[in-house]
């Protein structure tokens, strides 16, 4: 009987462990599927931004954060306090990857444009229009659900980033 106590509780704590990273699995791909829909969104709605949190249906955001289940993504932008975000960003193709031109801002509920290089910053007007690229990037925050993996992994969380590229159709 002892020998299976130790070993049962070994077992026990194995099985639990597949479990969490099965979760964890899980909502990583959930995400990036989310992430994928949120950018085919966006390239059909580019400017179909909100910073409400939930994000109502016709958003962008929605899009990511409402069909990334079981991985929880808050809809605003990056700060120390909320490691969980959302980023919706605008590229110019070109030859090199292209130049980055903005991203919409949660906090200022608006597009905020990227500098030139010859001076100056991009309007969502040079930005926000049919053959450049839409990007919706995710970072979401796991919680390890077993605690010896809590304890394995400082503070108990993974942070993972998600991310997918569109071109904006006309």
């Amino acid at each position: 009987m002892v020998e299976f106590a130790l070993v049962g509780l070994l077992l026990f704590v194995v099985v639990l462990g597949i479990m969490d990273w099965g979760y964890f699995f899980s909502g990583h791909i959930s995400a990036t599927n989310a992430a994928r829909s949120a950018a085919r969104y966006g390239s059909v709605n580019p400017s179909a931004w909100t910073n409400a949190n939930p994000p109502s249906a016709n958003t962008i955001e929605s899009k990511l954060v409402l069909t990334a289940i079981p991985a929880t993504i808050s809809n605003v932008d990056y700060t120390s306090s909320a490691p969980s975000y959302v980023t919706v960003s605008y590229l110019i193709p070109g030859i090199g990857g292209g130049t980055a031109c903005g991203q919409y801002s949660a906090a200022s509920n608006a597009f905020v444009g990227a500098a030139k290089a010859g001076g100056g910053t991009y309007a969502s007007t040079e930005c926000v229009k049919p053959g450049t690229v839409v990007t919706v990037k995710a970072v979401y925050t796991y919680k390890f659900i077993t605690p010896l993996l809590q304890a394995a992994f400082s503070p108990g969380t993974l942070q993972i980033t998600t991310q997918a590229s569109e071109l904006i159709e006309g």
